[in-house]
C-alpha cells in the first residue's frame, strides 16, 4: 500500500480490498516518513546548559512553547517569530529565560489553558509554581513533603481551577488556585504516581498512572475511591502483571 499512488489506493478501496479507514492511516504514515529536521528554523539554546525535561505549547495562539531544564531553568519561545533575529542565521531566540525558576531541576511544566499570561511548574526542590508570564515572577507556589513528578490544569474546567500532583508517596493532590493550597487527596495507588491528565470532555475526571503498573481513573466529586481501573491485561493473569490496584 505505501508504493501505491493515490488513485491506485482509491481503485483498490473501491473494489473492496481494504476498509476505507486505511486509505487514512497510509496518508498520515506519509506524511510521518517524510518529516525531516528544518534547516532554517532551530531555537537559540545559547543559555541552556543542562538537559530539556519538558516541553509544552500554550493551546490559546498555538505559537509559545514552554521549556524546563534538569537545572532548574525555564523558557518560553516565540515559534513563529523570524529566524536570525538572535544574531544567528536560522535561530529563534527565547522570548524569556528564567535560569533559577527551582532551586533544583525542572519535571512538569503546562500553561495556564485559557491565557498565556501563566503558567505553572513543578521541581525537584517539591515545589510547584504559578508564574506571571509578563512579569517573569511568582505569584503563588505550593510546597510538598514529598518529591513531584507531574503537574496537568484541565483544558476544560469552568467550575474549579485545580491543578493535580503527582506524588512519589502515591498519592494525588488537588491545588486549589483561588486559595493556593491542596483541597483534595487521592490514594489509590500502591506505588508513587508518574503522571496525571485531566479529561478534555469531563471537567471532573481525571486519569493517573503509577509505578504500580496501574492507571486510575477519578471522579474529583467523589475522592474516596477511584472510578475505574484500566486493565491492560483484559483479566488475563500476565508473568509479571503488577498486583491489582487497591484502595
Amino acid at each position: 500500500y505505501f508504493q501505491a499512488s493515490i488513485a491506485q489506493l482509491h481503485s483498490l478501496q473501491q473494489l473492496g480490498t481494504f476498509q476505507p479507514h486505511v486509505l487514512g492511516i497510509v496518508h498520515r504514515s506519509r506524511q510521518f516518513l517524510d518529516l525531516a529536521l528544518s534547516a532554517k528554523r532551530r531555537f537559540d539554546t545559547s543559555k541552556v546548559t543542562c538537559n530539556v525535561t519538558d516541553l509544552a505549547f500554550e493551546s490559546v495562539e498555538g505559537r509559545y512553547l514552554l521549556t524546563g531544564h534538569a537545572d532548574g531553568a525555564i523558557s518560553i519561545y516565540d515559534t513563529c517569530a523570524s529566524p536570525g533575529a538572535s544574531g544567528q542565521p536560522g535561530q529563534v531566540p527565547a522570548t524569556l529565560h528564567q535560569p533559577r525558576a527551582h532551586e533544583s531541576g525542572i519535571v512538569s511544566a503546562c500553561w495556564y489553558p485559557v491565557d498565556t499570561g501563566a503558567f505553572f511548574s513543578a521541581g525537584l526542590d517539591r515545589q510547584v509554581k504559578v508564574w506571571d508570564t509578563n512579569r517573569t515572577k511568582v505569584v503563588d507556589q505550593v510546597s510538598f513533603s514529598q518529591p513531584v513528578n507531574h503537574i496537568h490544569v484541565s483544558d476544560c474546567a469552568t467550575a474549579h481551577n485545580l491543578v493535580s500532583v503527582a506524588l512519589s508517596d502515591c498519592k494525588v493532590q488537588l491545588i486549589d488556585l483561588l486559595i493556593g493550597s491542596s483541597t483534595h487527596t487521592l490514594r489509590g495507588h500502591l506505588k508513587s504516581v508518574t503522571c496525571v491528565r485531566w479529561s478534555n470532555r469531563f471537567e471532573n475526571v481525571l486519569a493517573s498512572g503509577g509505578l504500580d503498573g496501574c492507571i486510575l481513573m477519578w471522579d474529583i466529586r467523589n475522592t474516596k475511591s477511584y472510578l475505574a481501573a484500566l486493565d491492560q491485561y483484559n483479566g488475563r493473569a500476565q508473568e509479571g502483571a503488577p498486583t491489582p490496584c487497591k484502595c
